[in-house]
């Protein structure tokens, strides 16, 4: 078979489609792509498109005879009725004999590829598919790698052997191309169809689409890549805590919780003193350089349940001294002893303590749960400079996506735990009330927010959904992704870049929201 460069355009006649290793476990690692829900979409537009021009497909998993892996996703099955699947063991599909058979038996000269990962079951079949005579197309929005720079090497490498980029809608227009053609009633459908489902996608997402087939971002949302090496230590951190996955609860996991918040890395510029605020005891975190008149609150995570103002000294050390002022970290009362609201009241009554201290500038900080108390604060006094919140838990009903689109790449919890978890805090509490889930609140006239949250998490649409209703309040709200990080990353400042860069994000904005000079540049 010889390479057919010259021949110009794509057409329906010389092409078949090969479909790669779009597995449920492939699709949990991808980290390169703003959303593996985008990759998913563009993978079935061009199961529609081969179907709709009769054009053949081969179809391939790997693994899965061997048990290591589960089978093509079933939304991608779907748009594939009668099309069999082979399976493999080797990485490199064409290494496969039933692969490469079935490829040689669909006649064409021309494959369009699409796999999972781009730098190793897309770019291996593809480079050695340009050896043996085959022209290539990759489609770049249906692949997706391990890490940024993990799919940037392999898309280095599969042009440098003379693969052709394209995208799965380009895919489909050069397929037809005359809007006039016998072929453009075949395409009509397909388009009308993508054109339905990228909204639905984006949204989740947090992409607004502004014009027919053009994604914008949200302007209140920043994503974050993966770097290599923080897809390492997360990997790392995986092993090491796939175990005890959804096993946290109850008032036995207290003295483990606090042993994992104490391996925090000290800072080296922050002294720990006890105190009473409002009635509230607590820690202080003084950095050596730090502005009077402002302070941070800090309120602790846990579930509710769990953490102690001296486990949490560390982490909160490093970001009073990333924003340049004191923290004060109180030990409000924990569920299942004091149920829901005395965690809210602890931390108004020390919230109006530090006022009656004379501090003129506060800002609110919190992480999971804590996150939920300092967002809740600000529904019952919009006082605070600003506010930061790291994974909060804004909805108690449960009911953002991320429980189910999550549920595997969480890697510590379940949504059943977290059912527990919340029901020893409310008890018997409407879980809608505003002031347990801040996601019902009256979010208008709130001071500015900013959240971070790790797209790993089960409570990644707690995050995403208060902030698109902060914003369409009116309110300066910021939601900082953190791609492949899980919930809370940000005390991991030892062990990922994603930690430190998010520490330094959070304290140059409170720095800002007390008049003072970012310490960090």
């Amino acid at each position: 078979m010889t390479a057919t460069n010259a021949l110009g355009v794509w057409t329906s006649d010389d092409c078949a489609l090969v479909l790669i290793d779009f597995q449920k476990e492939m699709f949990q690692s991808i980290r390169s792509e703003t959303s593996a829900d985008l990759v998913e979409l563009h993978v079935r537009l061009l199961a529609k498109t081969a179907k709709a021009f009769n054009m053949p497909i081969v179809l391939s998993t790997v693994g899965v005879g061997a048990g290591f892996n589960g089978p093509t996703l079933p939304s991608i099955l779907a748009e594939l009725p009668g099309v069999s699947v082979i399976d493999r063991t080797s990485m490199n599909a064409f290494e496969d004999r039933a692969f490469s058979e079935a490829v040689k038996k669909t006649g064409r000269k021309r494959l369009i590829i699409a796999g999972l990962h781009t730098e190793i079951c897309l770019t291996f079949a593809s480079v050695q598919a340009l050896k043996d005579g085959y022209d290539v197309m990759y489609v770049a929005d249906a692949v997706g790698g391990r890490s940024q720079v993990a799919h940037s090497i392999a898309i280095a490498r599969l042009e440098h052997a003379g693969a052709v980029p394209a995208t799965a809608l380009a895919v489909l227009t050069e397929l037809f191309r005359d809007w006039r053609s016998a072929l453009a009633k075949n395409a009509l459908g397909v388009i009308e169809w993508y054109f339905t489902e990228v909204p639905k996608v984006s949204k989740a997402i947090g992409v607004d689409v502004r014009e027919k087939g053009k994604t914008v971002p949200e302007p209140w949302l920043t994503v974050h890549p993966l770097s290599s090496e923080d897809s390492l230590g997360a990997a790392a951190l995986r092993a090491s805590v796939a175990a005890f996955k959804g096993k946290l609860a109850g008032t036995a996991a207290r003295g483990p919780f606090d042993d994992v918040m104490e391996r925090v890395a000290a800072p080296t510029d922050v002294t720990f003193a006890a105190d009473t605020v409002g009635g509230i005891s607590g820690l202080w975190a003084k950095p050596r350089r730090a502005q009077k008149g402002a302070a941070i609150l800090h309120v602790h995570g846990g579930w509710f349940n769990l953490g102690t103002a001296q486990a949490y000294r560390n982490f909160v050390g490093h970001i009073a001294s990333s924003a340049g002022a004191d923290a004060f970290i109180p030990d409000y009362r924990l569920a299942p002893d004091h149920p829901f609201p005395a965690a809210v009241t602890d931390v108004e009554a020390c919230y109006r303590g530090l006022g009656d201290q004379a501090i003129d500038k506060i800002a609110v900080v919190g992480d999971s749960a804590g996150g939920n108390l300092a967002l809740v604060l600000l529904s019952i006094d919009k006082s605070p400079v600003g506010a930061v919140a790291m994974s909060p838990v804004t909805d108690l009903a449960l009911t953002g996506e991320s429980y189910a689109t999550r549920a595997e790449a969480d890697p510590y919890f379940t949504k059943p735990q977290v059912a527990g978890l919340v029901h020893s805090y409310l008890g018997r509490t409407d879980p809608t009330n505003p002031l347990a889930s801040p996601l019902y609140g009256d979010l208008s006239g709130l001071p500015p927010i900013r959240v971070h949250v790790g797209d790993d998490e089960l409570l990644l649409d707690d995050s995403r959904r208060y902030v698109e209703r902060a914003v369409a309040a009116g309110v300066d709200a910021v939601l900082d992704v953190w791609m492949g990080m899980p919930h809370g990353f940000v005390t991991a400042v030892r062990e990922f870049d994603a930690a430190r860069l998010s520490l330094k994000a959070i304290g140059s904005f409170l720095a800002e929201r007390f008049g003072l000079p970012a310490l960090h540049p």
